[in-house]
């Protein structure tokens, strides 16, 4: 195999991995915001001592409250929305 074949192969499993992550990610973020959708729904942050699931969040996962708001925003909607979840 020559070079220039060599390095297109590389090129080529390097572009591959890239989507390969990025089907990931995006798999791991649709069941994180499952998990906590179902985690605020029964409000185990309560049980934890926090006032809401945002605080909660922020604080578990080490992220501002306009983050933590969001990605609870996020979650409580794709409950209602079959179809794009």
């Amino acid at each position: 195999m020559d070079r220039e074949a060599m390095e297109s192969d590389a090129r080529q499993d390097r572009m591959d991995r890239v989507a390969v992550l990025y089907a990931e990610i995006t798999a791991a973020t649709r069941e994180f915001l499952r998990a906590l959708a179902e985690s605020d729904r029964h409000r185990d942050w309560a049980a934890a001592g926090f006032a809401s699931c945002v605080d909660w969040l922020a604080w578990r996962i080490g992220v501002s409250r306009m983050t933590a708001s969001e990605k609870v925003r996020a979650a409580r909607a794709l409950e209602s929305l079959p179809l794009i979840s």
